[in-house]
């Protein structure tokens, strides 16, 4: 049976309920039937209570009715929740929450809303339900309100309930949550002459002492409640244990609003629901309601560092991190957060597409699988080690996630007059952190990225080993085998083994970064590329190639060209040349050829930007001014500068003048203006190949050279280098924007604000302190959260050494030479 408002509702009264009132069903001046909820406790009953208790403390009553049992506490502390509506309105003399009780319990659970006193004076006879009591099945009310009541203690807490004697005799008392209640007041007349029932005034507290006394109880009128026994209360409480007011009533009062507001907003039928997780274009937002922050740190903080991490991602960042996913998918389970259907269906069909992508080329050694634990949920065990409760043959549950780890100190500092000083420091990396949860009766282990963690990992597990290209799918690598056998059979000329293997695997991700040591072919590679993937396109825009090298290489360029596929590479030398070849594939969109151009031609060669000089003009507009020699105020003329508004529209700053641009109406306050050639060139080979040679050229942020080749758009891009990571590993950043695409599942960071997140994961940041102020901030040349690197790099990284490639490059020719002995050898 349930209550809703002032009526009884929900299947037949209990005897108990019957019992507790004379007049259960008689008119009352709320409504034409009176519910038991409307016999409060007393007020001499309720005053003498909180003799008994602390007054100047936060206080909660879960059912709290007219609010009979608070009045006698402080008034900006009372609390209480309160279903009838009737009782809730604006002479409500608490901070009221109407709801249902059973419904605002485990959301304070959840926000870990507790208070240091609770008063609890719940309705007779009435059956709930709680799914983590009494295994879900139906619980009297009184029962049930008792155990919310002391599971929302604090930790030094103390309660009262006031109830039925027989409930309190078989229900409550033979529980063993009962050991709480230290003392117990009969008090039979307790409502007066309205209730017919006996009724008890139950204490507990949460914490307990050992060797406490047994439970105090006693029969006594409510006339007869007097400060001696008050005094009898407090002792047997003092033996029993320990009472504190731990509580913040600041954060009191901010849990119970963040409460409030979440469950009047569960409760109100909105037309477009809130969402934490939504996307915005190509961006992951995240916003939190009160309520699910406060519920989500006090679950685990780290996982809510996880989600706020996640704001202006793009979604394919999960591609690389499915173990994030798998985080947010069981909050999500759970009811932390919550995100709406959109946003979930495009980062499951890029999870699904990513399979292709995102596969790492060629088999990993163990020791770079780490980054794959995190998509595990065990792994095997291969070696006993029972000191730490290992069982071989086992598999255990792993937890692996990269997290922020600091390191904070002092270090010496020689200042610029030569005097030694101590400056304070804090480094800040990422570190793949993993959790192995062994048998139950031993501690969890908690490794990490040293040396020692990783031999430990290697010797005792399994490492989850993600597969490759060659053994997810081998058909696919095996097409492109063949499509470069007929190429080379084409033009007569044959693949070394490594090449043929290395190009296959690149043309089926359809580009990538190709770094062969100097001698293993780079020049013939990027060709071979070109050549497969022309071949395999059918758009007849899609059989269009450029290669970007240093002007010193494009004679060798051509000549291998030459040799190898007996093509002419067309030299784009300037604007003017890139200018004809715009308007010649603009004339006829299916025109192909292979090109070349260098990387001063690119975005240098025929650069120019001359500025106007700055224009005065009169406005027409006319103010009233001083001057000093006539005495009088006279109508001058408002002139405006080039410097400060548009010569056009006249548009300040504000409104969209940023000289010599105007955003507004798009004037542009040059005398002379040639654009680069790679504003031509951007959308020439959209569908088409684009092969740069030496790529770590590209580097800089703000280099012409690197903004140049960042310009160019295309499906199918090849970058070629020996030396990916020059030092600082923040230098590889605009080489994998380019070749790998900005946001996309194999690099899933985007062009703004990309670079600043791929440091932060990757790269150890040294922040030094003068007088507790950050001075300086700076990039050490030092690799952390490598597992994760190495993951990110193994699908879209060839790195060969000549020793690799296991055959012979250059054919090897001896010379002997034969050098007489020295005076002292030939003495010897």
């Amino acid at each position: 049976m349930n209550q809703k408002g002032s009526q009884l509702i929900g299947g037949a009264v209990t005897e108990e309920a019957l019992a507790s009132s004379k007049s259960v069903l008689a008119a009352s001046r709320y409504t034409s039937e009176r519910g038991l909820q409307q016999f409060f406790t007393p007020p001499i009953v309720a005053e003498w209570i909180a003799k008994t208790t602390k007054r100047n403390c936060p206080v909660f009553d879960p059912t709290a009715g007219g609010g009979n049992l608070l009045r006698p506490h402080s008034d900006k502390m009372r609390y209480g929740v309160e279903i009838d509506k009737d009782w809730t309105g604006k002479d409500c003399t608490y901070d009221v929450l109407q709801g249902d009780l059973q419904e605002i319990y485990p959301m304070a659970r959840r926000v870990g809303l507790t208070f240091p006193l609770i008063l609890a004076n719940p309705p007779f006879g009435l059956t709930w339900k709680e799914p983590t009591f009494n295994d879900g099945k139906s619980t009297n009310s009184t029962v049930l309100c008792y155990q919310y009541s002391l599971n929302l203690l604090d930790e030094y807490g103390q309660g009262v309930l006031i109830c039925g004697t027989d409930r309190l005799d078989r229900e409550i008392l033979p529980r063993s949550e009962a050991e709480h209640i230290y003392a117990t007041i009969d008090v039979p007349d307790l409502f007066g002459g309205n209730v017919d029932l006996p009724c008890s005034i139950a204490f507990f507290m949460k914490d307990l002492k050992t060797g406490r006394p047994g439970l105090f109880r006693t029969l006594r009128n409510a006339a007869d409640l007097d400060d001696e026994l008050v005094e009898e209360i407090t002792r047997h409480r003092s033996a029993s244990g320990m009472i504190f007011d731990l509580s913040d009533h600041s954060e009191v009062q901010r849990l119970w609003n963040a409460l409030k507001d979440e469950y009047r907003r569960s409760h109100k039928s909105e037309k477009k629901p809130e969402y934490t997780i939504t996307l915005r274009g190509n961006q992951i937002k995240i916003r939190f309601r009160a309520f699910q922050e406060i519920a989500l740190h006090r679950h685990d903080h780290r996982l809510l560092q996880v989600v706020r991490n996640l704001d202006g991602l793009n979604p394919s960042y999960f591609a690389v991190n499915r173990g994030f996913w798998k985080d947010i998918s069981k909050l999500l389970d759970e009811g932390y957060v919550t995100i709406s259907p959109d946003s979930k269906g495009a980062i499951e069909k890029i999870l699904q597409d990513a399979e292709l992508s995102t596969c790492p080329l060629y088999p990993i050694k163990p020791q770079q699988r780490l980054g794959f634990l995190t998509d595990a949920e065990s792994v095997l065990c291969t070696k006993d080690s029972p000191e730490v409760g290992l069982v071989k043959g086992n598999r255990y549950p792993v937890f692996a996630r990269s997290r922020v780890a600091t390191e904070r100190g002092r270090k010496p500092k020689v200042t610029l007059s030569g005097e030694v000083e101590m400056q304070e420091y804090k480094k800040t990396r990422k570190v793949l952190e993993i959790k192995v949860t062994p048998e139950e009766e031993f501690e969890p282990l908690h490794l990490t990225e040293s040396e020692q963690d990783i031999q430990f990992l290697l010797e005792h597990f399994d490492m989850p080993d993600p597969g490759d290209l060659g053994t997810r799918f081998p058909d696919l690598v095996e097409s492109e085998r063949e499509r470069l056998d007929r190429i080379a059979r084409r033009y007569g000329f044959q693949f070394r083994n490594f090449q043929r293997d290395d190009l296959a695997r690149l043309l089926l991700k359809g580009g990538g970064v190709l770094c062969w040591e100097q001698g293993c072919g780079k020049t013939l590679g990027g060709m071979a590329f070109a050549k497969g993937i022309v071949d395999r396109e059918i758009s007849q825009s899609a059989r269009r190639a450029l290669f970007i090298v240093p002007q010193d290489l494009v004679p060798q360029w051509q000549r291998e060209a030459q040799r190898f596929f007996r093509h002419q590479l067309q030299v784009i030398g300037g604007v003017a040349d890139a200018r004809r070849l715009y308007r010649r594939f603009k004339e006829n969109p299916s025109a192909g050829g292979w090109f070349i151009t260098w990387y001063e031609a690119l975005s240098r060669n025929g650069r120019m930007s001359e500025v106007l000089p700055e224009k005065v003009w009169d406005s027409g507009r006319r103010v009233r001014r001083w001057n000093d020699q006539t005495q009088d105020y006279e109508e001058s003329p408002v002139m405006l500068s080039s410097r400060e508004y548009c010569p056009s529209c006249e548009a300040s700053p504000r409104e969209g003048w940023s000289p010599p641009i105007c955003d507004k109406c798009g004037h542009a306050h040059f005398r002379c203006r040639v654009k680069p050639e790679y504003t031509w060139l951007t959308n020439c080979f959209k569908q088409g190949v684009i092969v740069v040679d030496e790529g770590t050229k590209i580097k800089g942020d703000d280099s012409l050279t690197s903004l140049a080749v960042r310009g160019l758009r295309c499906k199918h891009k090849l970058l070629l280098t020996g030396t990916p990571v020059r030092n600082y590993i923040p230098d590889a950043f605009w080489l994998l924007w380019w070749g790998l695409g900005d946001n996309s599942p194999r690099f899933p960071f985007s062009y703004h604000g990309g670079k600043t997140k791929f440091t932060q994961d990757f790269a150890v940041i040294e922040a030094t302190y003068k007088d507790g102020k950050k001075s300086r901030e700076k990039v050490l040349p030092e690799v952390t959260n490598l597992a994760i690197l190495w993951r990110l790099l193994a699908s879209s990284i060839i790195r060969r050494r000549k020793e690799e490639t296991g055959e012979d490059l250059v054919p090897r020719i001896f010379h002997e030479i034969r050098v007489p002995f020295g005076t002292d050898q030939r003495a010897q």
